[in-house]
């Protein structure tokens, strides 16, 4: 089994996102309305192949924003899922450590 890394980008994910006030965080238990969000996140996998590798990252990363934030795109609108680079990671470079969260942006594009 080898080692990759998968860099992943969301859009068109219609999710829940904690509720903001200035200078008070987000409000446990208050959600905003669903509104199409997009994202980058980071994830560490052992599979065989690259793009094995991809289905198991893209796969997780669904079921966590499902768990956490809930998708709430319609079948005629799914989100969408795109990686943008894999590599394999020798065991040098092994940060040693589970990459974790997102970086949330406004998705405003139409589609």
């Amino acid at each position: 089994m080898n080692k990759f890394v998968v860099m992943v980008e969301g859009k068109n994910c219609a999710i829940r996102l904690p509720v903001k006030r200035r200078g008070l965080g987000s409000l446990f238990g208050k959600r905003e309305v669903p509104k199409k969000t997009g994202f980058f996140a980071t994830r560490f996998t052992v599979a065989e192949t690259a793009s094995e590798a991809e289905r198991i990252v893209i796969d997780s990363i669904r079921r966590e924003l499902e768990s956490q934030w809930g998708i709430e795109n319609s079948d005629l609108d799914p989100p969408v899922f795109l990686v943008s680079e894999t590599r394999h990671v020798a065991s040098s470079d092994d940060p040693g450590v589970e990459a974790k969260g997102f970086t949330f942006y406004a998705d405003d594009e139409r589609h």
